[in-house]
Formats: structure tokens, sequence, C-alpha cells
């Protein structure tokens, strides 16, 4: 790699081509200034709204919200319907299920969308269109007489074959539901079957017959496709006329969709009809729903409502659900059968599958399984909806379902008016004449040794009733503080009034207080409450408001969760208060990305998308625990084989890969601690610990990790139970690499767990040296060398170019001796992720495979095995179940391919794959991370349709993989090293694009931007490739190229102080005295310069006028310069006379009149000007004025005239006689503000806008007033419209001379602030001051928040100002090196847990002298040594 080297600023650096580097300069500081950060630029993050790039329809899965301790999974309807909110590793969740009423009818969600903010959802009522149009389905519920089956009742179907040997049949298709798959009717034919029944002349038919002629006028058909089932080409309809089959229809052509809709020309009545189906030769016909409809006219104006009243039933709360027996150990749960997800899916709903154990101790009973719903007052129900699941083998539907209901004591069950006649894998629908009961049973017969499963279970009440028109805005969120929200706006739409009630489902175990209600959930404090209005009725808060045609309310539902039952009052109080609470959450949704992640901004919008959706969901994996540290996790709902906290070590290496180019440390920091310190299943899976957190030092400079270098060897040293020493490698069951399935051998000497121990061998030899352990680096070197040599001795294949698996069994032992697998494998990649394989010829020849259609490479992306040994399903899908190895596209895979295939481009000389199949590969990885046309990541996908094979319920933002840092240290090209060293190696293609920007990316304590702008006409900063090190400008050339540049401290800038004489006479001589000249270097230090290590040019003694002192100073190859200005006057000369030169007029107040107006020289004012500079100001009978007339209308000039000595001078200015005022615009721009209340201004700023508002009415309402007037009281309004400024709020976050604060109470122009810790964690002295200042209001620094400063390495010394009254939890832990702190303040209450632990051991505490007892106890016992002073 061809390096160019530049040593900080380029001020006086090389211009490449045409570039203008001082527009580059002036553009770099101007964006820098507009930053609110001072190390930062701010080229595209200001610009950037990640919320918008995010947009999408809200639909099933997507994952709600977060804040750090809790989350939510997808959440329909108003509020939290679902029980699946959740603190990380505590397995129960929870909701607030929110629903509205109109006059009692239901008004559900019709349309929703997403931002990671907010979810907005709507309804929208109906527009009234007269009659209405009802399809009624004839043929519903069909019997089948297939094969000489026996039928009772009609319609009755058959057909001219139908495959029914694995649970599909006939009369499936005529059930009304749409499956999606082949679960009906299909004509697959076995040899057996072709030989026996063929293909009849005109294709496979069905009939159908009815006990009377029916009219029919439009039939409805879903058909399904796959490798051997077609859609249909032709469809002809048949009717049964005088004893022949009568030809209708003819429908031609494939549906791209199947779905077939045949319209009828005209009704027919028939009493039987026909459809025979005519597909593509050599294929079957799949037919999983067909429907005749009749149509008729509802005259009524009414409309059905269904209203399910066991949505969101649960094991707490109300509706309360209970049951025999569920099956939850993979994922599935009672409460997801309640929750509005009617989708197909093992693992999403309810089940009875019942392994050994849970025979013994939960056997079925003897009337079956059974669930419960139990509400709190009794509900009306007259159906029964059942969604059953079955995969055709252990789980088919059942064989019976009885409804029950309690009456009394006893339980009495309900006649059904219609029933399956068989139940069907789908939607089954059961009703019955209305029911009234607080709780029901529904009890289950299942096939005999079978079990039962559901997707989803609705109690239903049929509602027929007028339309309502009301419409309703909504806003769910859940807030950085952990308050889940629902706030609506309902408006009457209607000509009639209507009742709206807005009822929101309580938590069980909750009481009331007063109107809200208190309780524990996930180990926390909580409350819920509603805003003025809401009341509690039984398990609800309800509010009932009256609406009038035209008006609107609004409605808002909170519950809040806290450690104490105190800080949820606060939080509620304030978001009751604020009037905008959504644009407060936007806001502070924001703030974490700006504050923690690099921006970007690239041509190719899919990469910028995938790019920032992948920050989003590493954020919502960003876990506080219960312990009260952090981790990131894989999933996001708790799954039955993760470790602690629900965290798995799997994918870690990855996770840390890119959480080190976040800003703030301590997640990665407290991850660390988690795996080594709490308990986490550190070795459960393969993991690379040490070169990950090896790899995390090269790019932050944190020595975090260096307290860990004992513990990573002693992880190291662990893994010797699956280490061989004759062989000397490792071997490992692919389940423990994440990778199950594989097609090379379930155990065996992989590629995979070789190349971690030998990346964390390196690593470890690399941190012993760093923390001086000479006898460490010498053994894991040469353990690592030893890994090397025999990994590849052993299982490169030389012949296949490729490295391969030794299959083994389960404690190692060599099943086959040491022959390799056949099968090429993607992890055969990954040793070049550790810079295993040597720099030569013949392992670069791997990499062929990679971009080769023939082996790895798919439409959407690489696959986990070559293709010719990749397994398909029958159906010809890569990947024959869930979560397998054995074909499908892997992001997990992906990552360590490309991390592998940057480590090759930019550390290995070969010819093999360039930066264009680099660029390739990954804006086809982030192609590949979209599902219906938004950004999805979930486990694992097919890579020739595209289509995500495992996407469970627990798969939504899986974080298994690696993207941004795929693109930072990647495409971008930033090459961790140790040294303060910034080695740039872009593998951007190029040409591929004009301009790009990677802004603010945390390395080595600094902020380093990236930018390129081919034509300077994007960002504002000139054209050419630039680097920014914290704001300065540090490098430019022409074109992206490769670059090192230093980061040690170099000059900066010089700030010069004139000196004091700056006037000078001409032929005077310059004077230095009290010059002074400050050069400032980039570290912020800084040093006064002598008399003669500066240059001063630019003065010239015999020059009169202002002169440009330029003051130089070099340093290296860097000059700096700063300017200030001096006054050069010629000797004066003799004086003149002194004669009158001309007039000064100050025109008069008005100079606009109305027709007949007589003149006002109010205003008018008149000064005499004389050729010495002198003035005089003149009375009015001084001088004339002429020229007025307003007698008709125009303009006019009046003339002003003055005589003195014999001089006359003359001054004019012109006055406008008009017909009539024009007040449209003031009235228009009057009405349009006249509404406007205070909501989030100044005092001060509010306070100029309401008088000059004033100001304006007034002037509308004078009739005398002219145009002028009201032209002025116009604009000054609209100035100080624009003068509004937003006042400080509560909870608000800034940065303020190396500090961070958040504001705890605002009034007026006082307030209070809480320290929150420090810009940057390298701070080594930290003063805080007794007050600051936010715009313009005065804050009291009233405490230090939790944890803000922990892991300040480099921190000495501390003086706490004089305001200061909490200091909290583990505020200054792990300071090591802090010897110094000097309290000032009297006031200090309390000092948090933990908050001193880790200091320095003889650190020095100073406090008040009379406050010495009192802090003495206070500070006792705060995790400082024994040995700390407190004086």
């Amino acid at each position: 790699m061809r390096l160019k080297r530049s040593l900080g600023m380029i001020m006086a650096c090389v211009m490449a081509g045409n570039l203008c580097l001082s527009s580059v300069a002036s553009a770099g500081v101007d964006r820098q200034e507009k930053g609110s950060v001072s190390d930062r630029t701010d080229f595209i993050t200001s610009d950037t709204d990640i919320d918008q790039l995010l947009k999408r329809d809200y639909v099933d899965n997507v994952p709600l919200g977060y804040s750090e301790d809790l989350f939510s999974l997808y959440q329909p309807g108003w509020g939290f319907d679902r029980a699946d909110v959740y603190r990380t590793g505590i397995a129960s969740g929870f909701g607030m299920p929110v629903t509205v009423t109109a006059n009692q009818i239901p008004i559900t969600v019709d349309q929703a969308e997403f931002t990671p903010s907010v979810v907005t959802s709507s309804y929208t009522p109906r527009e009234d269109t007269g009659p209405k149009l009802v399809k009624t389905n004839i043929s519903l519920n069909a019997k089948s007489i297939y094969h000489g089956a026996q039928a009772e009742g009609y319609p009755r179907v058959d057909a001219s074959f139908s495959q029914e040997q694995w649970g599909r049949s006939l009369a499936q298709a005529y059930q009304g539901t749409q499956s999606g798959d082949a679960a009906n009717w299909n004509t697959f034919r076995t040899p057996e079957d072709t030989a026996a029944v063929p293909v009849p002349e005109g294709g496979d038919w069905t009939t159908i017959a009815f006990e009377k002629a029916e009219k029919v006028d439009e039939i409805r058909i879903h058909t399904f496709a796959d490798a051997n089932i077609s859609y249909p080409e032709k469809i002809t309809v048949y009717a049964w006329e005088q004893e022949t089959w009568k030809e209708i229809f003819v429908s031609e052509g494939k549906a791209e969709d199947g779905w077939y809709t045949i319209a009828l020309p005209e009704t027919v009545t028939a009493s039987e009809f026909k459809l025979a189906f005519e597909v593509e030769t050599g294929k079957a016909l799949g037919v999983d729903l067909i429907e005749y409809l009749q149509y008729s006219y509802d005259e009524s104006g009414l409309e059905t409502y269904q209203m399910n009243h066991a949505a969101g039933a649960g094991r707490n709360g109300d509706p309360l659900a209970d049951t025999s027996f569920s099956q939850e150990k993979w994922g599935a749960s009672l409460e997801y059968i309640f929750d509005g997800d009617t989708a197909s899916s093992a693992n999403q709903g309810w089940n009875t599958y019942r392994e050994a154990d849970d025979q013994a101790n939960f056997p079925i009973p003897q009337e079956g399984d059974w669930i419960t719903v139990t509400f709190a007052e009794a509900k009306e129900v007259d159906t029964l909806a059942l969604y059953v699941y079955s995969d055709g083998g252990n789980t088919l539907p059942p064989e019976a379902v009885r409804l029950l209901y309690r009456s009394g004591e006893d339980w009495r069950e309900v006649e059904y008016q219609q029933e399956p006649q068989t139940y069907v894998s789908g939607k089954n629908l059961l009703t019955f004449d209305t029911v009234s009961a607080e709780e029901f049973k529904i009890v289950f017969t299942a096939q005999s040794g079978k079990c039962v499963s559901l997707n989803e279970l609705e109690l239903i009440q049929t509602i027929l009733s007028k339309p309502q028109k009301i419409s309703v805005e909504g806003y769910k969120y859940i807030s950085p503080d952990n308050m889940l929200v629902s706030i609506l706006e309902a408006e009457n739409q209607g000509e009639e009034s209507s009742v709206v009630e807005v009822s929101a489902g309580i938590p069980g175990g909750f009481e009331a207080d007063g109107q809200a209600a208190n309780g524990t959930l996930v180990e926390m404090e909580a409350r819920m409450q509603g805003d003025e209005g809401f009341r509690i009725s039984g398990t609800r808060l309800k509010k009932q408001i009256t609406l009038e045609p035209g008006q609107k309310s609004s409605f808002k539902v909170v519950m809040a969760l806290s450690e104490t039952g105190e800080e949820n009052q606060e939080k509620i109080s304030a978001f009751l208060s604020n009037e905008a609470p959504v644009d407060t959450q936007r806001s502070q949704f924001s703030e974490w990305f700006n504050e923690n992640i690099p921006y970007l901004d690239v041509p190719d919008e899919t990469i910028k998308q995938i790019y920032y959706f992948r920050w989003y969901t590493y954020r919502n994996h960003i876990r506080k625990t219960t312990e009260d540290y952090y981790i990131i996790s894989e999933f996001l709902p708790n799954v039955a084989w993760a470790g602690k906290h629900n965290s798995i070590n799997c994918p870690a290496g990855l996770h840390v890969a890119e959480g080190r180019w976040l800003q703030n440390s301590e997640y990665l920091d407290d991850y660390l601690t988690h795996w080594l310190d709490n308990g986490g299943s550190v070795r459960s899976y393969s993991f690379w610990i040490a070169d990950a957190y090896y790899n995390r030092y090269l790019a932050t400079g944190d020595e975090f990790v260096f307290d860990y270098v004992d513990k990573l060897k002693a992880n190291f040293e662990a893994w010797s139970d699956h280490y061989n020493e004759e062989l000397g490698l490792y071997w490992q069951h692919n389940d423990r690499d994440g990778m199950e399935n594989s097609i090379s051998s379930t155990f065996g000497y992989r590629p995979t767990i070789n190349s971690y121990m030998y990346g964390d061998a390196v690593a470890l030899s690399k941190l012993c040296a760093l923390t001086g352990d000479e006898e460490g680096e010498a053994l894991y070197g040469e353990k690592a060398a030893a890994i090397k040599k025999n990994f590849d001795e052993k299982t490169w294949d030389a012949e296949d170019d490729f490295y391969k698996v030794i299959a083994c069994g389960a404690d190692g032992t060599l099943t086959n001796g040491e022959q390799l697998q056949s099968v090429k494998e993607e992890i055969g990649y990954i040793p070049w992720m550790f810079h295993l394989p040597d720099d030569d010829e013949e392992h670069a020849a791997a990499w062929k495979y990679v971009m080769d259609e023939d082996y790895f490479l798919a439409p959407h992306g690489i696959m986990t095995a070559e293709k010719a040994y990749a397994r398909t399903t029958p159906d010809g899908e890569y990947g024959t179940g869930i979560c397998r190895w054995d074909g499908p596209v892997w992001p997990f895979a992906t990552s360590q391919t490309l991390t592998g295939m940057a480590n090759l481009l930019n550390d290995y000389h070969q010819n093999v794959v360039d930066n264009e199949d680099y660029f390739y590969l990954l804006k086809n990885y982030a192609q590949a991370q979209y599902k219906d046309g938004a950004p999805w990541i979930a486990e694992n996908l097919d890579g020739y349709t595209g289509r995500w094979i495992a996407d469970e319920r627990r798969s939504p933002n899986y974080n298994h993989s690696s993207f941004n840092d795929l693109v930072i240290s990647g495409l971008f090209g930033i090459r961790p090293s140790e040294g303060e060293i910034l080695t740039l190696n872009p593998l951007i293609p190029d040409g591929e694009w004009d301009h790009f920007c990677l802004e603010n990316v945390p390395y080595h304590g600094k902020n380093i931007t990236i930018l390129y702008d081919k034509n300077g006409e994007v960002y504002g900063a000139g054209s050419g490739f630039q680097v920014y090190v914290d704001g300065r400008r540090v490098y430019v050339s022409q074109n992206p190229e490769p670059v090192e540049i230093s980061l040690e401290a170099a000059l900066d800038r010089i700030e010069v102080t004139p000196p004091v004489k700056t006037e000078y006479q001409v032929g005077e001589a310059f004077e230095e005295e009290g010059l002074e000249v400050v050069a400032y270097y980039t570290d912020e230090s800084f040093r006064t310069l002598e008399q003669g290590q500066y240059q001063i040019s630019g003065f010239d003694s015999a020059k009169a006028g202002a002169q440009i002192i330029t003051v130089s100073y070099t340093e290296g190859d860097i000059t700096a310069i700063d300017e200030f200005t001096v006054i050069l006057r010629e000797p004066a000369p003799e004086p003149a006379p002194v004669l009158l030169e001309h007039l000064e007029v100050t025109k008069p107040a008005k100079t606009e009149y109305q027709v007949g107006e007589v003149f006002d020289s109010t205003g008018l004012q008149v000064t005499a000007c004389y050729s010495d500079g002198s003035k005089k100001r003149l009375n009015s009978g001084e001088y004339r004025v002429d020229g007025f007339r307003s007698n008709t209308a125009g303009t006019f000039t009046i003339t002003i005239s003055y005589t003195e000595k014999g001089v006359k001078k003359e001054a004019f200015f012109a006055i406008t006689v008009k017909e009539a005022v024009n007040k449209t615009a003031a009235q228009s721009y009057y009405d349009s503000i006249a509404k406007w209340t205070n909501t989030k201004y100044t005092k001060e700023s509010w306070e100029t806008f309401v008088k000059a508002r004033d100001v304006l009415k007034g002037t509308l309402g004078q009739l005398n007033a002219s145009q002028t007037q009201m032209d002025q009281a116009l604009e000054a309004c609209k100035k100080a419209q624009a003068g509004l400024k937003e006042a400080v709020r509560r909870g608000q976050t800034f940065r303020q001379k190396g500090l961070k604060y958040k504001v705890t109470k605002i009034s007026g122009t006082k307030g209070t602030v809480l320290v929150t810790g420090a810009v940057k964690k390298k701070i080594k002295n930290v003063v805080i001051p007794k007050t600051v200042t936010i715009k313009g209001v005065t804050c009291r620094v009233i405490g230090i928040g939790k944890y803000a400063f922990k892991n300040c390495k480099r921190l000495t010394k501390v003086v706490i100002g004089a305001n200061v009254e909490t200091i909290g939890r583990g505020a200054f832990a792990q300071a090591g090196k802090l010897k110094s702190i000097q309290i000032k303040s009297r006031k200090l209450r309390t000092v948090g847990k933990h908050a001193l632990k880790g200091i320095h051991k003889k650190a020095l505490i100073r406090v008040p002298k009379q406050k010495k007892k009192e802090y003495t106890k206070k500070l006792r016992k705060k995790g400082q040594s024994n040995t700390v002073n407190i004086r």
C-alpha cells in the first residue's frame, strides 16, 4: 500500500491540481463554528434525520421502541397491546393495551407508520357511498364427496383428482381461508397416481353442487406455485344446464400473485358449477381457496363491527388467560395467541407438544387441553375464531373444539350455529347465539397421538351499527427515561354528537392511588396515569368525552417505570405538562445518535440507509442490565439458550468490532466486565474475545483492556479441553460455532475455532508487550506460531486452494484420520479475518471462489456452502430448515468474510480480488438487508430469492453480524494501529462516487472526519479529498488515496494580542510594547513565544492609511499566522476656512399621506455640515420647506434649503400621497398569529413578540394610520416573531468547558443542572463550577450524576463546586489516578454507593472545616481504600 505522510495542519502544504487550499480552509472553519462541540465537524450531522431515513409502514415484527432499560417488540393497536415490553434478562413481559370506542363501537387502527422514535397510528372514517355491495360466499364449508366419500348436507364438492396423502384435502379449499401454501387441494401425482388417474383432457377440474339452484356473480380462486406446482394458464367455468355442462366463461393468462377473480358478465343461476384448470406441462395444480360469491345490496347504512374481547389477554391483568399446558421452551407463549398476529408459525403461538418430562409433570387432562379467558366484567360473545398451526407431522389441527362459559359455579357448553366440518391449518370460525359471561373455556380434542397449536384465538362480539364518523390520530413510544406513552387525538367528523371513550388496561397487581395506579413490573416501580378526565374503573383506566360535530379532544396515557415511586410521579407530571411531548421524544431520540455515532453521507442510498439502520438496531441492543451495567444483546426477547441477562457470546466479537466506533466507551467496557467479572458465559460458544478487545484498543487507544490481560490468558487456557496436542489444533461442535447443521461435519477441527484461537494468541502477545509482560509476549507469540503452522499444514487443501474441516467425534477423536472434508464452506475465509494465512499466491487463490456464481456468489449474498454441496428443500429453496448452515446466506458469515477480504486488500499482495469486488459484495450485503421494501435484518436468507428464512418472532433487529465496521474500517479504510498514526486506505473504487463524508469517527481520543467532494458543490468545504482531526483540516488531496497522518501534537494556530500603540504618524517606527504571541497545539496545549521566535511583516512607515500587520511563526513544516491592523496618518495641514458644505436631513416620521392631509414635520431634523467636519443642528425657522401638496395622489419632492454667509445648500426627500391605506397583508398576518400562546419560548422574546403584535393590532384599528405606519408595524411584528428564542427545558443536555450537563429544573432565568460526565474520557483535571449559563439562564450545579466520571483513567484532580448537593452512584469509580478531591460545597446531602470505588489509594479529599465530621460520615465506605484521607 503506497502512503503519503502528513504532519498536522496543511496550512502551507502542497496544492494539488486546481485545488484551492484557502477555500477549503475557510469552509472548514465556517462549518466547525456551526457545531455544538468544538472538536467535531458538522458537514452532515445536523442535516441528517435518521427518523425520516428509516420511516416505513408499521407491520408485524417491527420493534416499537426502546430505552436503556426497556424495549418492545411489535405493538399493534393504539397502545402496547401485546405483553411484549421487556427488561433485559427478565423473562416476563408486560403491556399497556389501549382501546378506543365511539358510541361503544370499536375504533381500530387502519394505518400505522413507523419511525425509530415514534409510531404514528390513525383511523379515518369511511365515506358514505350509498347502498353497500355485499358478497356472500355460498360455497363456504362445502363437503367433499371425492373418491366416494359420504357427505351430509350441501354444498358438495368433487374433483378429477386430489392428492391427500400429506394431510391435504379438497374440502379445505372451500373453508374460506387463504393459507398461502399447498395445504389444501392439489393435483400433484406420484408415478402410481399418474398411471391410475391421468390428467383429463382440458385439465383437472373440481365441481360444486348446491341443494337448489343458486345465483353466482363472481368466483375467487387463490392458487399456489413452487418447483412442482404452477399457476393455471387457463380456467374455464361451466354451469350444469339441461343435463350437460355449458361453458359460461374462460379466464386466460397466469396470475403473478396466484389470485384469479372471475367476475361473470351476468348472474348465472344453476345447481352445479365446474372449474377446469390448465397448467404448464409437467406441473401440478395447487389451490388453497375457492369462493363462489353471490351479490346483494345492503341499503340500511349499517356496518358490521367485530370486537375481539380476548385481545391482549395474558397471565396478569384483564383479560386473564390460563391454560392446562403451554410448551414455551423454543419461544412460544400463551400470550402470543392474543396479540393480533395471525401469521402461521411454529413458535409464535401456543402449543401442547410434550417432551418426556412434560408428560410426567403435565399429563393431558381427561377432557383435553384447555385455555380459559377471564374478564373483569361480563362480555358478549358470538364468534370464536381459531388460527390453527399445523406442521403435517406431530402438530395437526384438533379433531374437535368445545367452547364453554361459566354460569354461576357451573360450566355450560355453547351450541354452534356454524362449525368447520374438519378443522384446518389457518382460520377456523365457530359461530353461535350471543353468550354473556365473565369466563370462557376452550377445550381441544387432539388427533390421536398429536398435539395442538394455535397462532391466534379471538372471542368476538359482532355489532351492527351506523359507521362512526370519528377520526383518530395516535402516537406511541418508549421514552429514554422509561415511559410507555400513548397519545391520541379524536375528532368528530360527523353531523351528530358522539361519545368517545379511551380505555387502557392496568396490569395485574396494581393498586389505585387516586386516579392513577401503582405497582411493580420487571423489578421496577411502575405508575400508570392519564391526563385530566381519566378515572380508574375496575382493571382499566378510562376517559369518556362527548364530542360535538367538528370538536376535537386529546387523550394521554402513560406508564412510568423507575427505581422509586417519587421519580415516576415527577416524570409523569413533566410529561402531562409538556405541550409538545412527541417533539421532545424525537429530539431526545436524536441526541443519542448525535452524541455517539459517526455520521455518513454517500450517493448510494441503500448503503446509507442500511448504515443508519444498523446503528439503530445496535442501539436497540445496548441493554442496561438489572445489575446496572451494559451488555450488547443478540436477540431482543429472551431465548432459552442465552446466558446471564440474555447474553450470547457467539457474535460478541462482531459486537465489539461495531461498538468500538461509538463515542461512549462505557458500553464495551461494561461488556468486557460482563464476560470476565460478572458471570457471563464467555465460552458457551467460540469467541475471539482477546482479539476483539485488542482491536478495540487499536481503534480507541483506550487501555481499559490492559487490566484484563491475566483473565484473558486464563480464558485462552481454558480452551485446552478442546485442544488436541497431537494435532496441535482445536476442535469444536458446529453448533458451538453458531453454525449448526453445517455440511462438513457436526464436530471437527474447523477454520473457525482455530482462527479465533490464533487471533487471541496474537492479541495476547501484543497486549503482554504493551503491559510490560515480556514472558507472556514470548509465550503467546509461540502459541500463535504453532497454531498457524499446524493449521496451515493440516487444513489447507493445496489441490482445491481452500481451508477445510477435519471431521472428529464429540471428544475430538478423529473419525477418518486427518482426511479433509470435500466441501468448501464459507468459514474457509475466516483465517484472513485474523491475518493467519501466508502472503503468497497459493493462499490468495482461495478468493477466486467468492466471486464465482458456481461456488459461493448468489444474487443475494455469499452462500455458506459452495453451490454444488448446498442443500435445498423440495421447493428448491436453499436452506432446509430455520437455523441451518448448509447453504443459506448468513450475515454473521458475510461479516467475517468481508472483514477478511478488507484485510486481504490492505495487507496482502495479490490480484485475485480488488476494491470493486469488495464494493460489490458490501453493496450486495446492504441490498439483502430489506424486506417488503424496508430495512430488515433477521437470521439467514435464501441467496437466490432473498427471502429471510429464519425470521421468527425473536429475529427482528437480529444483532449477530456487523455492517458499519465494514463501512468504516473497510470501505472508508480507517485501519486502526498502535501509536498516534491514522492510516487511511479507502476501498471505494476510483470514480465510483463524486462525493462522500464519514464524520466524527472516534479514533485514539480524537474525532476523525473523511470528506470527498469532487466539484466542491456538496459540503461547502471546497473540492477534493480532505481529512479533519478534532474539527481541524489536516490533509487534502485532489482524489481519495491511501495516506498516513500523524496524530501527535502539532502546531495548530497562533493568537496575537496587538501592541499598545496601533496609531502612528508617517515616519514613526513600529513599537512592539504589549505585543503578545501565543502558539496553540492540536493537543490543546499552548505557550507564549519570545521576541525573535516569530516574524513581523507589513509595516511601512512611509505610507499613510490602514496597514495589516502579519505575525508568522514556523515550527517544522507548519507555519501559522495571525494579523492585526495599525493606522498611519499624515502630519496635520494648515487650517482652512470653514464653509457650509451640505445639509443632512432626517426625514419626518410621516412621509406617506392620504389626499387632503397637511404636512407633518414631526421628526424632521436638518443639520448643517461644514468643511472642517463640524455640524450644527438647525431650528425650524432657519430653513425653508418647499414642494408639499396633497390635493392629488402622487410622489412629490420636498426641498429643504438653508443659506449661510452667501452659501446656499439644498437637500431633498420624497413624500407619497395615496388615495387609501392597504391593510390586507397586515390583517392576514395578524389573523395568523392572533391566537398564539407561549409554549416553548423565553419570557423576554415572547414579551417582545406580544408587544409588537399589540402594536400591529392597534395600527390596524387606527382610521388615520398611514401605509408607512401599517408596513412598519407589520415588519416589526415579523421581526419579533423571527426573534423568538426557545427556552431551556428540563432534561436538556449540553456541553460546556469539557463537561456534560443535564438540566434538572428551570424557573425563569434560573435553574439547576447535573454534571453527567466528561466530554473526553482522557480528561485530567475537573473543575465543577458553582453555576453555568445556557441561553441566558444561570443554573446552579447541584449534583454529579451516576457514573459521571467512571473509568476516567487519567483523571488526577477534581474540584467540586459550592452548590453541589449530591454525588451519584459510581461517580468517580475506577478513576485509578484520582489523588486530589476538593469539596467546596457546604450543601452536600448524599453520596451514592461506589462513588469513590477504585480511586487512588493515597487520595486526599479536602472538605470545608466546619463540615468535616458530617462529610466524613457521608463519604465513608463509598468504595475507596481505607488509606484514602479526608481532611
